[in-house]
């Protein structure tokens, strides 16, 4: 079971590290980010594409948000829920994945699946959670891509439209900044 205010205050880390990183890079700073942004990726998988793709102004709209949210003078906007579903989700197919790679062709992946994957935060989905049809949506997404199905599952958890999810956590290319 998540606890709320545990994934709140780490998602709040996230775009704080976010900041920084971009700050630093907007600054010239010559130390090499590569292992900043591994473990941040690691964590929260996604958020390169965050870091690259949100303007500054709505990483701050988004700490300040997840600051009130935080500290109980808020109750925590749909985005922000979405978005930890989103790490959850994204970070146990891609376990998943290479859990299915490393035994690829000794056994199926459901059977690989159901003996071996394990939720590692409350964030992600509990074994028995995942029907078989999703253990293979996970292995061999459509067109090779695994964003679109974690949309469509948040979307589902949350009783909310795939492409607004879509939109929300990933909103528009930053063109400055």
């Amino acid at each position: 079971m998540m606890d709320a205010r545990a994934a709140i205050v780490a998602l709040r880390s996230k775009y704080l590290e976010m900041k920084r990183l971009r700050v630093e890079d907007a600054g010239g700073s010559t130390r090499d980010p590569k292992g900043d942004m591994a473990r941040l990726a690691q964590q929260f998988p996604g958020a390169l594409r965050e870091i690259d793709d949100l303007p500054m102004d709505e990483i701050d709209a988004r700490i300040a948000a997840l600051d009130e949210t935080a500290s109980g003078g808020r109750a925590a906007p749909e985005w922000a829920l979405w978005m930890i579903s989103y790490h959850g989700w994204m970070r146990a197919a891609l376990r998943i994945k290479r859990l299915v790679a490393v035994e690829a062709g000794s056994r199926s992946a459901v059977a690989i699946v159901r003996d071996a994957y394990r939720c590692e935060s409350g964030d992600e989905p509990e074994p028995e959670s995942l029907t078989d049809e999703m253990i293979e949506a996970i292995v061999s997404p459509a067109e090779g891509r695994l964003n679109p199905w974690i949309f469509a599952r948040v979307a589902e958890e949350h009783g909310a439209d795939r492409d607004l999810v879509e939109r929300a956590l990933f909103p528009r290319r930053r063109t400055t900044g």
